[in-house]
């Protein structure tokens, strides 16, 4: 990557400031260690265990080189020192030593509106990591990696990037990742990583699902005490000790992780290093896809970096307005929850279960014959079905049957199930336990419905209100089944290509898929987590 020349009005104000520098220096003045710890924070090149000096010492003492000078001479070479190392850092990528009278900051622009402002020395280096962009793959590390939903997420967007690597602790997810995706993540626990472990990578984007089970509302919520929360803190511990930080970081949880001990210490840290965040509560139901599965997602860059928008900067946001293009940015409201009737329309634009289902169920004689959806047109008569031979199994090689819910279940818990149809908006999160259990684990499909006396494709559409299924005809005439893993993997949004290395269990297949995340929401919060700021908010 050539080396990029500066403007002669870009070293001016850092000469200035050199100078300005070296006299505190000289003075014994405290601002002169804020000099030395803010360019640590600009620059990656150096770490805090650099930046060790007592702001009560005279330079001298500080810079011992200098010392050997009488003072008008010491004077002088410090300031012509803070001059040649103001130059190289304006034109130096990555500098091996970056003393702290570089002067990175230069002349902010105080008066521009919302903050979304930058310095023309930042903006230079906002120019030279988007030309870096474009030149050369992003290198991510994804912790947490699971069946890989971040890495299908980062395809999805279209990032021009590479996953350097991958952790995971659990065997089994990293079984179907290897199968995916052709390379195993490393398996061990990542609260044992160091910072020469993570420094190596030199990575530019951080994808972080940490485990969610400390800010469950269901579970113990121990939060920071828990111990399944140590390795996400032992990160965060890591990040300001880094010689090479990521410029940026995604980090999806579970709804309440946001009033969590572990959210305050992870703004704290990634305040305090220097990067402003962007934080948002989402779910597929605001993407058309009928899944409710709310999560919590934080999106943080590295300053002189800047958000498409900036004037979200430092705010919880409930709708995703900001991935979306808006004419003159007239945003709808994102501050506040979504109310009912908001949710209502929400649902209302979603696509039906239908779409992603794996069968497809047709009535002859009360008897159900189940196909592939991308087997057959629906609209074909009934008796083109039966005739057409198609096994009533699934892409994982199982029986239909065998995802029906038995009848001592229906009879114990019918009056706790979710029960959703083939035309519906909307269905509860699966969890971990899906299978397991039918009891607050997600949602049960009705594949037949009781009308007026007969028996009728619950596909079809038939005379009468939607509101009135299940209210009309008991549940175990409703031909209740659990949705197969490769339809959990659809409402997750998982590409057709996504599958399960054969020697993995049904239940294990919904446990890992219980613990992933939503695709279709991911997708376009890494997309806008690279986007660039627009042009107006970056001065001349």
């Amino acid at each position: 990557m050539p080396v990029p020349k500066g403007d002669i009005e870009d070293y001016v104000p850092c000469c200035v400031r050199g100078l300005m520098c070296a006299y505190m220096a000289l003075e014994g003045s405290e601002n002169f260690l804020h000099e030395l710890q803010y360019s640590r924070a600009f620059w990656p090149g150096v770490s805090s265990s650099s930046i060790s000096f007592s702001s009560s010492l005279p330079i001298g003492q500080a810079l011992p080189f200098f010392g050997f000078f009488p003072w008008p001479l010491e004077y002088l070479l410090v300031a012509l020192f803070s001059c040649v190392t103001s130059w190289l850092a304006l034109n130096c990528d990555n500098m091996p030593f970056t003393c702290g009278v570089t002067f990175l900051d230069g002349y902010k622009h105080e008066n521009l509106k919302e903050g979304r402002g930058v310095s023309k020395i930042q903006n230079r280096k906002v120019k030279e990591v988007r030309s870096l962009v474009m030149e050369e793959p992003l290198k991510v590390l994804e912790f947490y990696s699971g069946v890989g939903g971040m890495r299908y997420s980062l395809l999805k967007a279209g990032v021009n990037a590479n996953v350097v690597e991958a952790f995971e602790i659990n065997d089994v997810a990293n079984h179907v990742y290897q199968h995916n995706f052709q390379h195993r993540p490393f398996q061990g626990n990542i609260q044992s990583l160091t910072v020469t472990d993570l420094d190596k990578y030199q990575a530019h984007v951080w994808l972080l699902s940490p485990p969610c089970q400390p800010y469950t509302r269901q579970g113990l919520q121990k939060d920071s005490s828990d111990a399944r929360a140590f390795s996400f803190l032992n990160i965060l511990e890591l990040i300001p000790q880094l010689s090479h930080p990521p410029l940026m970081l995604f980090v999806e949880n579970v709804v309440g992780f946001e009033t969590s001990d572990t959210h305050s210490k992870m703004i704290e840290v990634l305040t305090e290093t220097n990067y402003v965040t962007q934080e948002f509560i989402l779910s597929p139901l605001q993407f058309e896809v009928p899944y409710s599965r709310p999560r919590y997602f934080c999106l943080a860059k590295r300053k002189p970096l800047c958000f498409k928008y900036p004037r979200f900067n430092n705010q919880l946001l409930y709708t995703p307005s900001p991935l979306l293009d808006y004419e003159n940015d007239d945003f709808p409201s994102t501050s506040s929850e979504p109310s009912a009737l908001d949710w209502d329309s929400t649902i209302m634009a979603c696509e039906p279960v239908q779409k992603f289902l794996e069968f497809e169920c047709h009535i002859k004689e009360k008897e159900i014959e189940c196909n592939y959806l991308n087997e057959a047109d629906h609209t074909n008569s009934l008796s083109d079905f039966v005739q057409s031979g198609v096994p009533r199994v699934g892409s994982d090689g199982c029986s239909v049957d065998q995802y029906l819910v038995p009848l001592n279940l229906i009879d114990r818990w019918g009056s706790a199930m979710d029960i959703v149809y083939a035309d519906s908006k909307r269905c509860c999160c699966f969890t971990k336990s899906y299978y397991r259990y039918v009891k607050g684990t997600g949602s049960l499909l009705a594949t037949i419905q009781w009308w007026s006396g007969d028996w009728v494709d619950v596909v079809v559409v038939v005379a009468g209100e939607p509101e009135l299924k299940g209210k009309v005809s008991p549940l175990e005439k409703q031909g209740l089944r659990y949705f197969t893993p490769r339809e959990v993997a659809n409402l997750h949004s998982f590409p057709k290509e996504f599958g399960f290395p054969d020697h993995i269990s049904i239940r294990q297949r919904y446990a890992l898929l219980g613990n992933s995340l939503s695709i279709a929401v991911v997708a376009p919060l890494i997309k806008y987590l690279v986007s660039e700021p627009l042009e107006r908010d970056i001065p001349p």
